[in-house]
């Protein structure tokens, strides 16, 4: 470069497609073995539910809890092997079907997501079997069965006629973890052009009770131009532009550690709670409701946080500094504007962290599990005293792309690259360690209806 730099390149193409480098491996349709067959023959109800439970997990869902009675089996369970959410209720589907008596003419097939359900599907045994083999449609399957978004309904009729039906849940995991290499990126400043921190991200997850998360995420620097960058915060409190205060260290940061717990509220709506060292920057309280309507179509929620700034050189220490505490409150509201086309939108109102009140809108098209999206954000910037601040809009773009794509096989799980405009410190949020707003679209029940064929990808 210029005569005086090396440089390496590396691109790779491939079809926006989940199946994409690679191609994937057909998995093998579940089949029981002679030991299995003569454990279900021999089986009371209780047994039954046991071994259900155990065999759904041993192919590689988590969370598995079922119950039967002497007409229906109960299922819930966390999807973590496909990126569609039909395709594990088929599968799901055929090993009950493999594995039950004939006795057993209904399922119940209830997916989990942080302890909560997000879909439900009642069908019937013969129904689903006739969906499964092309002997029945989309529109004839859904004559005989249905699928909700809460299970408030179907988990009523199920137990409340059965009160002394034994559930069997198999044994919780309770640890996780990953590591992701991340990179951040300084695009224009008066030191240079493009400034960039490279840096390891192990994450820790423990589980330990039902809802409940304790994460762990640290930040190993390998690579840090930070230190180079001059940039002044613009305000005397600034909640985003001393930003480099955080990034120019180059020693372990613990970047989180905190503790989430999710719920379900009456009238089918879903509650967070979270406390702990929530970023680099912050740490404090979160708390956040949401209620879906019309198969996950639309919904609203509110949302609020109270955080104090963290010292940058210790993990543990709040800013000696910076003694206020940043307040949020949020009306959330979602939509999934034009569905055929993956089109959703979110809506957020109210006051963000540098106490600026105003919107937030995101626009996001949703395909076959590529997300690409944009957000602007506009408040009212009397409150600071900076002209850079005042009159500033929040605004960028970033595309989500599935692991399967480097894969050989179906799995869940993606990848998300943001690029955002220049640091402000108007229409700024703090992340928490999970979300209820906005709903991932590939979650919704009208997705999994319009992809409900995927059931027999097996």
């Amino acid at each position: 470069m210029r005569g005086e730099e090396w440089m390496l390149g590396l691109s790779a193409d491939f079809p926006l497609e989940p199946e994409g480098m690679l191609p994937w491996k057909k998995e093998a349709p579940f089949t029981s073995n002679e030991k299995q067959r003569w454990q279900v023959h021999e089986a009371d109800n209780r047994q039954l539910a046991t071994l259900l439970a155990n065999v759904l997990q041993g192919d590689g869902f988590y969370g598995v809890e079922v119950s039967v009675n002497d007409e229906e089996v109960w299922v819930e369970y966390v999807n973590t092997k496909y990126l569609s959410h039909a395709k594990s209720m088929g599968r799901v589907a055929q090993i009950l079907d493999e594995l039950t008596p004939e006795r057993l003419q209904t399922f119940y097939i209830n997916l989990y997501y942080n302890g909560q359900v997000i879909q439900c599907l009642k069908a019937g045994r013969q129904e689903l079997q006739a969906f499964m083999e092309t002997r029945l449609d989309k529109q004839g399957f859904f004559e005989f069965a249905s699928l909700s978004l809460y299970n408030s309904e179907q988990q009523a009729e199920f137990f409340n006629d059965n009160p002394k039906i034994e559930t069997y849940k198999t044994k919780e995991i309770w640890f996780d973890w990953d590591i992701n290499l991340k990179v951040r990126t300084f695009l224009n400043n008066k030191a240079g052009f493009f400034k960039h921190k490279v840096f390891i991200q192990p994450r820790i997850y423990m589980y330990p009770w039902e809802s409940g998360l304790i994460a762990g995420e640290l930040e190993f620097t390998l690579l840090n131009q930070f230190d180079e960058v001059i940039f002044t915060p613009l305000e005397p409190e600034p909640v985003r532009t001393d930003s480099v205060l955080y990034e120019e260290q180059s020693e372990v940061r613990i970047s989180m550690l905190a503790f989430d717990q999710h719920m379900n509220l009456p009238y089918n709506v879903l509650g967070r709670l979270s406390m702990g060292l929530f970023e680099s920057a912050y740490a404090g309280f979160g708390a956040e409701i949401f209620r879906f309507f019309d198969k996950g179509r639309w919904g609203i929620g509110l949302e609020a946080e109270f955080v104090r700034k963290r010292d940058p050189e210790d993990n543990f220490k709040l800013s000696d500094t910076i003694t206020k505490t940043f307040d949020t409150y949020y009306v959330n509201l979602y939509g999934q504007i034009w569905p055929s086309q993956g089109v959703d939108a979110g809506l957020k109102i109210g006051q963000f962290l540098g106490g600026d009140v105003g919107v937030s809108l995101e626009l996001r098209r949703s395909f076959k599990y590529f997300t690409i999206g944009a957000w602007y954000t506009k408040t009212d910037t009397d409150v600071f005293t900076s002209q850079k601040n005042r009159d500033a809009a929040e605004k960028g773009i970033f595309i989500t792309f599935p692991f399967s794509i480097f894969a050989d096989h179906d799995r869940r799980g993606s990848l998300n690259y943001v690029f955002s405009s220049f640091t402000r410190d108007q229409g700024a949020t703090v992340r928490q360690p999970s979300v209820l707003y906005p709903m991932n679209p590939y979650q919704s029940v009208l997705h999994t209806e319009s992809t409900l064929e995927d059931m027999r990808g097996q």
